[in-house]
């Protein structure tokens, strides 16, 4: 099939930290808030909500087909002693994380629970993609 036949597929996604109280918890804009949020974060369960969206365009049809979901995962903390979170802020890592953690790396130390998608708490849901893919394909569109 020439590739001017086969269908095109844009892939976009986001992801949010959400507090207990409802705030969403960007990236930290200083060490300072970055350790304010994660003594926020503190013996509370935090969730990680993450968007994808498939714009599928179908040679042959004007209007692009759009497929959306949305994963959540609760991440729930330990006690974190402030000494800890002053050396895990000292390396940097929190600084280009929302919720100012990385749950793959040194954050992991942190975490008492995880309920959900390990991956989407990474920052894309590996399984609920997968499950987008295949729904395309058994409709022949991949």
């Amino acid at each position: 099939m020439p590739a001017s036949d086969k269908p095109v597929l844009v892939i976009g996604s986001d992801t949010v930290v959400v507090s207990s109280e409802g705030v969403i918890l960007e990236k930290p804009a200083s060490e300072a808030n970055a350790l304010a949020t994660l003594k926020g974060l503190s013996g509370k369960t935090n969730t990680v909500f993450t968007g994808v969206c498939l714009i599928i365009q179908v040679p042959g049809q004007d209007e692009p087909r759009i497929e959306s979901a949305i994963e959540s995962t609760t991440v729930t903390f330990g006690e974190l002693d402030d000494e800890l979170v002053r050396a895990y802020v000292a390396t940097g890592e929190p600084m280009d994380k929302a919720g100012s953690y990385a749950y793959q790396s040194l954050a992991c130390f942190f975490i008492k629970e995880i309920q959900g998608d390990f991956y989407n708490v990474m920052g894309f849901p590996c399984a609920r993609f997968y499950q987008m893919l295949q729904s395309l394909h058994r409709e022949g569109l991949f």
